[in-house]
């Protein structure tokens, strides 16, 4: 529309002119002049139409915006396929490219007394692997991490303990802590006594209760766990420990009641083979094997006391077998696990000098403490 107005405007400014040069001529034409006044009073009114509308006469319509011309689609980057690594860097880098080459990682350990277990490989574990670096090729992107452990090392708190000699018995100065593993992992460490290889990464150490004036031993702690031996066994030996063990002693004022609350007597499995004394140097080998649960005894109401057994068993007062529990005053029955032959009794129970060759297989025993018994063979 607004095209056609400047063709009306042009030809209204025409017709404006030719009116204009018949006026000045003095034309007798009325007839054409009065035709010419009719069509541009009907061009003055489209054109007052047109301005109502917004056409301003000579004056250009904005152009059209150009289109903005839409960018190609960038081409994507290939992805790049790395080796990841847990507790461990390759040059100090936690993320490293896949090069296909051979790279070496070394264990990042934070804090002291951790070592490296093993090393895997997309869940892959390489055992013999225990260095703290680690050598491997990636073709493609992996995962490498160092599997970390605490070293390996026997304590004792309240107790302390020795090395054994030559001839299997304790020597050298006492100690309370020792790590038995060696750097490099593949090289044994040297017995600090005998100054032997010790090539399987085992420690056998004598353990013996530290004891002051006025206090017994309530019961042993190993790892946490309780063990009930009888207060009277103050020491023993480990032998062939492979594991972080940590074994303490839990003291009791001799005049404290022996009602006090306890832990659970029932030992549960631990590394290696305990062996030892009591204080009346009878020998012992005590069996670690895992025992069937039991509930603790309420001993807010009742006063209960350990009974523990050696070549022998008991029974009374709802326990029975080579150890247990039972009320204060309860009468029990020991007996010897010896079918025949001479021996003798020692513990709580006296025989006599507790020495004298005895073929009494069996006697009662109220228990009023903690207590314990052993038959002695006599081999003749």
């Amino acid at each position: 529309m607004k095209h056609n107005m400047k063709q009306v405007f042009s030809l209204f400014l025409s017709l404006v002119f030719v009116l204009a040069a018949l006026a000045g001529c003095g034309s007798s034409n009325d007839d054409a002049l009065a035709a010419m006044q009719q069509q541009l009073d009907a061009m003055q009114q489209q054109l007052d139409e047109a301005e109502q509308q917004g056409y301003t006469p000579g004056v250009k319509a904005p152009a059209a915006p150009k289109p903005t011309p839409t960018p190609a689609a960038e081409e994507p980057l290939p992805l790049q396929e790395n080796v990841l690594l847990f507790n461990a860097a390759v040059n100090g880098e936690t993320c490293v490219p896949v090069s296909g080459e051979a790279m070496t990682a070394e264990a990042v350990i934070a804090e002291e007394g951790i070592r490296v277990d093993h090393w895997a490989v997309n869940g892959v574990h390489f055992p013999e692997e225990t260095m703290d670096t680690f050598t491997f090729t990636a073709d493609s992107a992996a995962a490498v991490e160092a599997v970390l452990r605490p070293e390996k090392k026997v304590t004792t708190i309240n107790a302390e303990m020795h090395f054994l000699n030559e001839k299997g018995k304790p020597a050298g100065e006492p100690f309370t802590e020792f790590v038995f593993e060696s750097k490099p992992y593949d090289a044994p460490y040297k017995h600090p006594l005998t100054g032997a290889d010790v090539e399987n990464g085992t420690v056998t150490v004598h353990v013996e209760a530290v004891v002051p004036r006025g206090y017994r031993i309530a019961y042993w702690l190993i790892n946490d766990v309780p063990y009930y031996f009888d207060d009277t066994v103050e020491e023993f030996t480990v032998v062939d420990l492979d594991e972080t063990t940590v074994y303490e002693v839990v003291l009791e004022e001799k005049s404290s009641s022996s009602s006090a609350s306890k832990p659970s007597p029932t030992p549960t499995p631990k590394p290696g083979t305990l062996t030892g004394g009591s204080s009346g140097g009878n020998q012992f080998i005590v069996d670690i094997e895992k025992p069937e649960s039991s509930p603790e005894p309420d001993t807010s109401a009742t006063v209960y006391y350990t009974v523990t057994c050696f070549d022998c068993s008991f029974s009374g007062g709802g326990a029975g077998g080579s150890s247990g529990q039972v009320p204060a005053g309860t009468k029990i029955s020991v007996s010897t696990d010896y079918a025949s032959g001479t021996f003798y009794w020692t513990g709580d129970y006296s025989n006599g000098d507790n020495r004298n060759p005895s073929t009494k297989t069996s006697f009662s025993y109220t228990v009023n403490s903690d207590c314990f018994f052993q038959a002695i063979y006599i081999v003749n």
